[in-house]
């Protein structure tokens, strides 16, 4: 994931406007995606284990 936003920035640095964009959608949608799993695992806990 941070590899899309690094190879961004490098994009953007070499005037590669079109591909820096699209590297950059790339990391917010797995940003996103990873926020979304986030808590839909918060709010799980581990079962208690049997003796």
């Amino acid at each position: 994931m941070i590899a899309h936003f690094r190879l961004s920035g490098l994009y953007r640095r070499a005037g590669r406007t079109a591909d820096a964009a699209r590297e950059m959608e790339a990391f917010r949608h797995y940003q996103e995606l990873k926020d979304k799993l986030s808590k839909v695992f918060k709010g799980r806990t581990a079962p208690a284990k049997q003796p």
